[in-house]
């Protein structure tokens, strides 16, 4: 098999009994994961649709701006929704068993080829669950609760602007002798964050987190919890997945940890480990110079009388049911991808630090000869540039990963000069405003641009086409069609309320061809890339795997449903040499 790795290391070839074995074990091995039968695993999801339409139903649902419900349910099958033949109102109910199925996760794993002995990180992709968007949506609502937790790291951007400011001034206050002897740089990982989390408990800390946020326990105040508590347990409670375990295709039922591969996850295990962190005892707070963490990893700078001082001080940071595993040191550690030490004997009191590339990388780029248009590549690289400048702390390093980056991508096949014209043209601009944020243009009140993608495959057509001018063309010539055509019954409109005496207070505008100027969006091209080789690697492993069609769907009515365009086993499938980018020539 051909798999892409943990931490994006590349790609590696591993035996199918190999990734069988450990897909087998992890599975067996977790509590949270109960082997149920296929109609238990209907009802499930048979009781998962109703949730979702009761929801879909609800008054508070209906508070929301915009259409919530239709967004709630857009994952439901289509039946689900009907037009109430009394109110005309769209309700969402359960539909017909017999004609319904919907999509099932399957179970896979990505190789952890930086541990010893090997393993596997478990992944669930619930991008077609039908719970997907009511978890999307708990994600939106618990993000405005992260704001009152600092700690919580958003982006290594975060960490850099940090050390370089309220860190920095710490340090700097510290005598000598305090900066020579007693600082230590502690990190931790947290081991099998989601997936060892007690749901039940979580629940409890999150409840009082919402409260805390709503300010008080008025009606309204607990409205909106219960309304996010139904949000989560829609999320948790109702995850069934299809994992292969020796040999043999079962159903899985998640009864505890998080719902790993669910838009919300990530926010709730935050905010699960911020209540702990909130009520650290003072013999943590107080020698911890620095602390943040980013999900399952986490920061410290300790002020210490000694290593073991610095192990008790670190022992107080718990939380039920996890493990963490502590790395400290005097000197430096990694973090986020980021290599920041110090050194003891300086007169300047500062950390440093630079971008750290682990040991297996082997920096996958996009070749130069793809089908990736100009534009795109450029922004690849200069993005590249950007992030160096803000993982550097002075202009030497930012300088010598450049030289770096600019052997890297010329290896990968693209013109010398080319890049040297991308670095001199983003070089200075990335470092005057490496720890600046852009300033958002739209003002409180106002609603975002309007945007009408073009879907389409990458094709240079695109680079020869300015799409502004069409949307101008577009928008000049629709708004003199709107009044040409509209005016005699925008004039007729103008009389009934003439007639009605209501008080006319808009200009003399036409509002038709006004409400088609605000409608219209500006015209983008949303390029669909080529097939690349890890749509090859996909292929080959699901052949490898003995994976069908019907393996990802589950009919509720608990029978077998024809699913012959989906069921051809893909191990038949006969690849050619045009199928991994080879030209045949043929008499």
């Amino acid at each position: 098999m051909l798999n892409p790795t943990d931490k994006n290391l590349g790609t590696v070839l591993v035996s199918t009994a190999w990734y069988e074995q450990k897909v087998s074990q992890f599975i067996t091995g977790n509590e949270g994961y109960l082997v149920v039968s296929e109609e238990q695993a209907c009802r499930v999801y048979r009781r998962l649709v109703r949730y979702i339409c009761k929801l879909c139903n609800s008054d508070t649902t209906g508070i929301f701006h915009g259409d919530l419900a239709r967004f709630l349910g857009s994952k439901l099958p289509p039946t689900c929704r009907r037009i109430d033949p009394f109110t005309g109102m769209v309700v969402y109910a359960p539909p017909e068993w017999e004609e319904t199925i919907v999509p099932l996760p399957i179970f896979n794993g990505l190789p952890k080829i930086h541990k010893v002995p090997w393993g596997i990180r478990p992944v669930i992709p619930c991008h077609s669950a039908i719970q997907g968007p009511v978890s999307d949506m708990l994600s939106r609502i618990l993000k405005t609760l992260l704001a009152g937790h600092p700690q919580i790291l958003t982006s290594t951007k975060q960490l850099i602007y940090h050390l370089e400011t309220q860190v920095r001034h710490k340090l700097e206050s510290l005598a000598g002798f305090q900066w020579k002897r007693h600082v230590f740089i502690a990190s931790a990982d947290i081991e099998g964050f989601y997936t060892n989390v007690d749901i039940t408990l979580c629940k409890e800390k999150l409840k009082d987190l919402l409260f805390e946020h709503f300010g008080d326990d008025s009606e309204k105040s607990r409205m909106k919890v219960e309304y996010v508590l139904l949000l989560f347990d829609i999320q948790q409670n109702f995850l069934v997945f299809k994992a292969q375990v020796d040999g043999r295709w079962e159903h899985f039922w998640q009864t505890d940890g998080l719902a790993m591969g669910m838009p919300a996850a990530p926010d709730i295990a935050n905010l699960f480990a911020a209540w702990y962190e909130r009520r650290l005892p003072s013999t943590f707070t107080e020698q911890c110079i620095y602390f943040s963490r980013y999900i399952d990893d986490i920061f410290c700078i300790v002020l210490a009388d000694s290593l073991h001082h610095c192990e008790q001080v670190l022992g107080n940071y718990k939380i039920p049911g996890l493990k963490l595993n502590w790395e400290i040191s005097e000197t430096n550690a990694m973090f986020l991808d980021v290599d920041i030490w110090r050194s003891p004997f300086s007169r300047e009191h500062r950390l440093k630090y630079r971008p750290y590339r682990k040991p297996l990388n082997n920096f996958e780029r996009l070749p130069w000869c793809t089908g990736h248009s100009f534009q795109l590549l450029r922004g690849a690289f200069r993005s590249e540039v950007y992030r160096f400048a803000v993982l550097s702390w002075c202009l030497t390093i930012f300088d010598e990963e450049l030289v770096w980056l600019k052997d890297l991508y010329i290896s990968r096949g693209y013109p010398p000069a080319t890049v040297m014209q991308w670095v001199q043209g983003s070089k200075e601009i990335a470092y005057k405003n490496r720890l600046n944020w852009k300033p958002s243009s739209e003002k409180i009140g106002e609603t975002s641009e309007r945007i009408w993608p073009l879907k389409s495959d990458m094709n240079p057509v695109w680079q020869k086409l300015s799409l502004d001018m069409v949307t101008n063309a577009m928008q000049s010539e629709a708004t003199l069609i709107f009044k040409e055509n509209n005016m005699e019954s925008f004039k007729a409109w103008r009389r009934v309320v003439e007639e009605l005496q209501v008080f006319w207070q808009r200009d003399k505008s036409d509002p038709f061809a006004e409400k088609f100027e605000n409608w219209i969006g500006r015209l983008v091209a949303a390029s669909k890339r080529p097939m690349n080789f890890g749509d090859k690697e996909n292929k080959h492993n699901k052949s490898l795997l003995h994976i069908r069609g019907n393996h990802a769907k589950i009919a509720l009515a608990g029978r077998s449903v024809d699913q012959r365009e989906n069921d051809e086993i893909i191990a038949n499938t006969l690849y050619t040499l045009e199928d991994y980018g080879f030209t045949v020539t043929r008499n």
